[in-house]
């Protein structure tokens, strides 16, 4: 998949359903500063975790909150991709 049109390419926020038990699992996703995830953006098996998460709020999850995303650092000049 092509970086720039991953779904969490370019968002300053995410959406973060936090476990409500120590040995749960945290879900994350790409959201505006409200907290609006563009469902339309997102892939199939994305959208069908967030329906999840948001089904287990009060269960297994806690409410979700919006964080921000930390922007990436600039680049140094002269410094080189490492391959990935």
């Amino acid at each position: 998949m092509d970086i720039a049109a991953h779904p969490c390419a370019g968002c300053c926020f995410m959406l973060r359903f936090a476990a409500a038990s120590p040995q749960g699992h945290d879900y994350t996703f790409p959201c505006d500063e409200r907290g609006q995830v563009d469902l339309d953006t997102l892939p199939e098996r994305l959208r069908c975790d967030y329906f999840f998460a948001r089904g287990m709020v009060g269960r297994a999850l806690a409410l979700p909150v919006v964080v921000p995303v930390p922007a990436p650092a600039p680049a140094l000049p002269g410094a080189v991709a490492a391959a990935g």
